[in-house]
């Protein structure tokens, strides 16, 4: 998406005549205002610059045309940001398990009670400053 800049006093009222196509998106795609009101307008507002700064857009299309898209965009977008990995990593609890769906820590890792360690590794680790 481009970047957004402060909006001029024409397209400022542009966007504020025509702020119910962001109500009116919402609504067809049965999402909640209150949750998706700011991810949406943002992709309203990159139109309102888009369609007063390019005269070939006025020409083509109906400004509810780009809005549409560029709202949708923007949801895509978020949808898109949600679903990465990093957002939806497993969570691992280092006191066992609380639920079905959490990962404990002792079962990732061997168990420590039955693994003897060398004690020349012992004597290397601690020589090397390493942790046991």
């Amino acid at each position: 998406m481009k970047h957004i800049y402060p909006l001029s006093d024409r397209q400022r009222d542009y966007a504020s005549e025509h702020i119910g196509l962001v109500y009116r998106f919402l609504h067809s795609k049965f999402l909640n205002v209150d949750d998706y009101y700011d991810i949406v307008i943002f992709g309203y507002l990159a139109a309102v610059q888009q369609y007063d700064e390019d005269l070939r857009l006025q020409s083509r299309y109906s400004f509810s045309t780009i809005a549409w898209r560029q709202m949708r965009f923007s949801l895509f977008a978020h949808y898109r940001s949600c679903s990465r990995l990093k957002r939806n990593a497993p969570v691992i609890s280092i006191y066992g398990e609380r639920n079905d769906s959490a990962l404990s820590l002792d079962s990732l890792l061997p168990d420590r009670q039955k693994t003897s360690m060398n004690p020349r590794r012992i004597r290397f680790m601690r020589w090397n400053s390493c942790r046991i």
